[in-house]
C-alpha cells in the first residue's frame, strides 16, 4: 500500500485536467483514473499517470496500492508532457 502522503506520489485537480491549456499534452481518452478524494488525479512519481482504459484492471491497481482512494470515468484529460519539469 502506498499512503495518500508519499512523496513518490503527484496530484493533478480534476478541473485543472480537463482544460485544455497551451503546449504539448498527452490527451487520455475515457479512462479511469485513480483519483485522491481531495487532490484530484494521482500520478506515481512525475510522469506515470495511474490510469487505464479498464475500469477492472486499475480497481484492482486501486485496491492493491491505493485502497484510500477512489476510481472515476473521466472522458477527457489533458497532461501537459512536461507539467512537472516547470
Amino acid at each position: 500500500m502506498i499512503e495518500a502522503t508519499d512523496a513518490r506520489l503527484s496530484f493533478v485537480p480534476i478541473e485543472k485536467a480537463t482544460k485544455p491549456q497551451s503546449g504539448m499534452h498527452m490527451i487520455y481518452c475515457d479512462y479511469w483514473w485513480i483519483v485522491h478524494p481531495k487532490k484530484g488525479l494521482i500520478f506515481y512519481g512525475k510522469h506515470a499517470p495511474q490510469c487505464n482504459f479498464s475500469k477492472e484492471a486499475i480497481e484492482g491497481v486501486r485496491l492493491r496500492l491505493y485502497p484510500w482512494a477512489e476510481v472515476k470515468m473521466v472522458p477527457v484529460v489533458f497532461v501537459k508532457v512536461n507539467q512537472f519539469d516547470c
